[in-house]
């Protein structure tokens, strides 16, 4: 007699993450599985309400804060608000991937995005000055010490050093060595190069700016609004693909929000510097282009970065 073989189901192998698994608790919707989730989220946020905010105020129809009063508190927010969101988001999911260790998923990450939100609505609840600039403060020495562990003891030492970055006219000459014009036909590459172009454009014109051959802020507005919003646009988006399981292309959306960027940081530096007298409509015009490129961000990768990654593995 013949025994019947036993029936056994068969599943693909499954290979071990290097980074372990998704933590509990964050499998269903995705949005603290990995750091540049949560804070590439609220920094496409605040980019549209700070800068709202800040027309709102410079037109008379919102008080501004008391706290850092004036053009100080717009200037602080895109700096240590937009931009430290956006560089905790990168850091958290970059350390994970040159370690090899993880980084804050779950209840921690959600700690410390809680304490940057903490630190943009306390000039606005009227607290102490004390108190809101010590939420300020707190923030980069707890990203540190979240990643203190991978950095530390992952295994290439040279993670352990912030390397200065050299500026001025070298990185011109350092772009052109990573030239390659294919890269101007796909919006996902050309626009970090674009990035890279306003930085080293700024630069420029902040020298100039030393020799009173231009007013300060068109240097500065060059790069922030250029070089800073370009290459944290550019590169959020790349992430976000990247990271959440899809095809690393620019949408025609996307690439309209490349495009509403770049023209926010001409009208706010080279258009004001070139016709002063429009000073306010050019103002306004790029506050209108930069809040219409980060609400197109938010609504084409807000869904991806809320969901768990397409193709099912963590993070």
């Amino acid at each position: 007699m013949v025994m019947p073989q036993p029936q056994v189901e068969l599943r693909p192998p499954t290979r071990p993450s290097a980074t372990g698994p998704t933590p509990k608790g964050t499998d269903r919707y995705g949005l603290l599985a990995l750091g540049f989730r949560p804070f590439f989220l609220v920094a496409g946020l605040l980019a549209v309400l700070s800068l709202a905010a800040w027309l709102a105020v410079l037109l008379g129809l919102l008080a501004p804060p008391r706290y850092l009063a004036g053009s100080n508190w717009h200037a602080h927010e895109m700096l240590f608000g937009y931009t430290a969101a956006v560089t905790a988001g990168f850091l958290l999911t970059a350390v994970r991937n040159w370690s090899g260790m993880p980084t804050a998923t779950g209840g921690a990450l959600a700690a410390l995005v809680g304490l940057w939100v903490a630190a943009r609505l306390a000039p606005w609840l009227g607290l102490p000055d004390w108190l809101a600039g010590g939420l300020d403060i707190a923030f980069f020495p707890a990203l540190a010490l979240a990643l203190r562990r991978p950095l530390w003891h992952g295994p290439n030492r040279a993670n352990r050093l912030f390397l200065a970055v050299l500026g001025g006219a070298s990185l011109l000459a350092r772009l052109a060595g990573w030239h390659d014009r294919r890269a101007w036909g796909l919006p996902m590459l050309a626009v970090l190069y674009l990035g890279l172009l306003w930085l080293a454009a700024g630069l420029i014109l902040d020298g100039l700016a030393d020799f009173r051959l231009l007013p300060p802020s068109v240097a500065l507005h060059v790069i922030t609004a250029g070089a800073i919003g370009t290459m944290t646009l550019g590169m959020m988006a790349r992430v976000t693909l990247g990271h959440t399981g899809r095809p690393m292309r620019a949408s025609r959306a996307t690439t309209l929000a490349f495009a509403l960027v770049t023209a926010a940081a001409l009208l706010r530096g080279p258009a004001v510097w070139l016709e002063p007298a429009l000073y306010q409509t050019w103002m306004l015009a790029s506050g209108a282009c930069w809040i219409g490129a980060f609400v197109l961000f938010v609504a084409i990768y807000g869904p991806m970065l809320l969901s768990p990654r397409i193709d099912g593995k963590p993070g």
